[in-house]
């Protein structure tokens, strides 16, 4: 047998339809569970008011900065995962989970740390209303400590999406989402017997739910999965060596999804400063983008795994094979989104708000959101196709510029031109468009033949 043919994948083509969807489709559903976190209290803490509201999506988007550092470190285990299982080089996986999940207990410690100082001292810096700043603060305090089970729950996928045997995410998260929407009513309006905690409750039923995926994926990879074939959960002494080629490959991408993050936070400072109404408005689309759009992302997973898999087997031109498969289902998928967005765009967005004026105020901004998918799926799928290929770094760069022009156009249309709330999210088609172009350049170099993953 080939060394760069695993065994598990023995004459199965990575770039067919059917592979692509049967790894796509169990990470939509287990990244729309994790999604539905964020949005279930979204949905409750509209019913609060447009404060409450602000003040968690504001505090939501502080501590992914934070949780989205560690997953970049997760991604690029999961890249070298991938190369390994498309190599055959299985006892590797194992070795580099375990030392994954030490950087990430020690990463997530600091993080609580970070976000506990930052919400006293930087976050009043930034944030004018006092109501709003309040809702922040008591949310992060209680948020915080959850870091842990997002992090480790993110290993897990790593590990799972790595060996393309993704079936288990789609099974097990469902049931940790269903749990927080239970927790969410409970916690934060005080029913089935709990206290009624508000914002906090909010936070607490997202580390309790997270907490349980994190013991369900621990006990099924226990009960299901091959140790020894593996070596997995040997948890050896912590291996330097090994830590340092993953932090070579992962640190750009940690780098990267902090500067997503941070220009996201900054965006909404901007529109922080438009209004408290503009900013109701912006969490709620926000809200929804993220859920319209967690499919591609979710199609971006599989394509980063899949390319490396791919790269790892020797099979390197069937890259853009693979690139121009994955973009034709997001079109298709796009499709479908917009008609149903659409047609029933007062139904969604009534989904997070009751006020007839703000659905009605919501929808010039959920159109515009849904005008970039297209744009959005190409950029995005390109994007994951060139950190698959090992070149984080270029990644990482493409990434900066794309960030840097967005801001500044969102900058000058909210600030210089006052130009309102639309025009500021219009924002969303210049970044999509540098992260595509820069994307596909470097893509198209094949520069990646020659990284070492």
């Amino acid at each position: 047998m080939s060394p760069h043919v695993s065994p598990l994948e023995v004459r199965q083509d990575l770039t067919s339809f059917k592979n692509i969807v049967a790894v796509t489709l169990p990470i939509i559903i287990g990244g729309l569970s994790l999604n539905i976190v964020g949005i279930t209290d979204t949905i409750f803490l509209s019913w609060l008011g447009e404060v409450e509201l602000g003040a968690v999506g504001n505090a939501n988007i502080f501590y992914f900065i934070f949780a989205f550092v560690g997953m970049g470190f997760t991604t690029g285990v999961q890249i070298i995962l991938g190369r390994r299982n498309g190599q055959g080089l299985l006892r590797e996986i194992g070795r580099n989970f375990d030392q994954g999940i030490y950087f990430i207990l020690f990463y997530s410690s600091l993080a609580v740390v970070s976000i506990l100082l930052a919400s006293a001292f930087l976050i009043p810096l930034l944030v004018s209303s006092n109501e709003v700043l309040a809702g922040i603060q008591e949310f992060l305090r209680m948020r915080s400590w959850g870091i842990f089970f997002t992090l480790l729950n993110m290993g897990f996928i790593s590990f799972y999406v790595g060996i393309a045997k993704t079936r288990v995410i789609a099974v097990l998260m469902p049931i940790a989402s269903g749990l927080n929407i239970i927790l969410d009513y409970g916690f934060i309006f005080g029913n089935l017997g709990l206290p009624q905690l508000g914002i906090s409750g909010a936070a607490m039923a997202s580390n309790i739910s997270e907490g349980v995926g994190t013991l369900l994926l621990l006990v099924y990879t226990i009960r299901n999965v091959d140790l020894k074939k593996y070596d997995l959960f040997r948890f050896r002494a912590p291996n330097l060596s090994l830590l340092k080629h993953q932090l070579n490959l992962s640190s750009p991408l940690m780098l990267q999804n902090s500067l997503t993050l941070m220009a996201w936070f900054t965006f909404f400072s901007l529109i922080e400063s438009l209004g408290e109404r503009e900013l109701a408005i912006s969490h709620i689309v926000r809200s929804l983008y993220m859920l319209i759009t967690f499919p591609l992302f979710s199609l971006g997973d599989a394509t980063n795994t899949l390319v490396s898999n791919l790269i790892g087997r020797g099979e390197d031109e069937s890259v853009f094979k693979l690139l121009k498969r994955v973009i034709v289902i997001g079109f298709g998928f796009n499709i479908l989104v917009l008609i149903v967005s659409f047609t029933f765009s007062d139904e969604i967005i009534g989904v997070f708000a009751n006020d007839p004026a703000l659905i009605e105020a919501a929808k010039p901004t959920f159109y515009i959101v849904n005008a970039v998918l297209f744009l959005f799926c190409a950029g995005i799928l390109s994007f994951r196709a060139l950190s698959g290929t090992g070149l984080t770094r270029t990644s990482l760069g493409v990434e900066g510029m794309s960030v840097l022009i967005y801001l500044s156009y969102a900058y000058f249309v909210s600030k210089e031109l006052k130009m309102g709330l639309e025009m500021t999210w219009t924002s969303e088609f210049i970044y999509f468009s540098f992260l595509l172009v820069g994307s596909l350049y470097f893509l198209r170099k094949r520069a990646w033949k020659q990284v070492d993953v």
